[in-house]
């Protein structure tokens, strides 16, 4: 899938661009082969993000991603410090402001630092102190109901114009769908993870409620219910209470052990 899904991608990337591109394209495959998970590929988006948006202006462009996936751990990188920083900050506040605009209308939204800045002051003044001039945002949104905001940082006014933002945009075009794949690689992952997790915790209550049936002469539904019981009465989920009941089997063995061999001493 992974494979079918990289040749749509340079399909994508093969349609003709405002002006030529310099292995893009190369550089995000080359991303989605290599990364080391979710964060791994968002932060070389980022870096590539970067270059790319600084050669089409003619200057230093920085670049910050803030992921979000619903019950998932977000993603948030820069390609500066500064810019990480200043996205984990955005990330807080995607509901409100520049952020807010950018998802109403599904389109990106352009932020001054300066004194004509009048939309938003507080996120013109969290720029300026970071040392920007002007930010773009740029909304992503997936089937999966995850979404993304990818923000260009430039610390020259009047960064990006009509020249640059159509080469600009065609990126985040090519971007918007390796994100998507890098979501669905993302998503197989933590299946797998799921449910070796639920491996685990299964063999942790099967373990517990053979221990309570050894206690209490009793079936394996009947331990079960027992320790059904038990979790609803402190509130804790299910694999805790047989996690706790097999951490006291365990102290209370090896106080026999230690026991019998203060005996034999003696």
């Amino acid at each position: 899938m992974l494979i079918e899904e990289l040749v749509m991608l340079s399909y994508i990337g093969s349609m003709p661009a405002d002006k030529p591109r310099v292995d893009d394209l190369e550089l995000i495959e080359d991303l989605l082969v290599a990364a080391n998970g979710l964060q791994d590929f968002v932060q070389g988006l980022c870096d590539v993000a970067a270059q790319v948006a600084s050669r089409e202006t003619g200057i230093a462009v920085d670049c910050g991603i803030s992921l979000s996936r619903p019950k998932r751990p977000s993603a948030v990188a820069g390609s500066t410090t500064i810019a990480a920083q200043l996205m984990d900050g955005e990330h807080d506040t995607l509901d409100e402001g520049p952020c807010l605009e950018a998802w109403a209308t599904g389109s990106r939204v352009l932020v001054g630092a300066d004194a004509m800045e009048q939309r938003w002051p507080l996120h013109s003044k969290t720029l300026a102190f970071a040392g920007y001039a002007n930010a773009l945002l740029v909304p992503f949104a997936f089937r999966d109901g995850a979404c993304a905001l990818m923000v260009f940082l430039a610390a020259t006014p009047g960064a990006f114009t009509e020249d640059a933002t159509p080469v600009i945009d065609r990126f985040n075009h090519t971007a918007h769908q390796a994100l998507q794949i890098a979501l669905k690689t993302a998503a197989g992952s933590d299946l797998i993870s799921d449910l070796h997790a639920a491996m685990r915790s299964r063999s942790v209550i099967d373990t517990a409620c053979g221990m309570i049936m050894m206690q209490e002469r009793c079936t394996q539904e009947e331990a079960f219910r027992t320790l059904q019981r038990a979790s609803s009465a402190r509130n804790k989920k299910l694999r805790l209470v047989a996690e706790e009941i097999l951490r006291r089997a365990n102290s209370s063995a090896v106080r026999c052990r230690e026991s019998g061999v203060g005996s034999s001493r003696t």
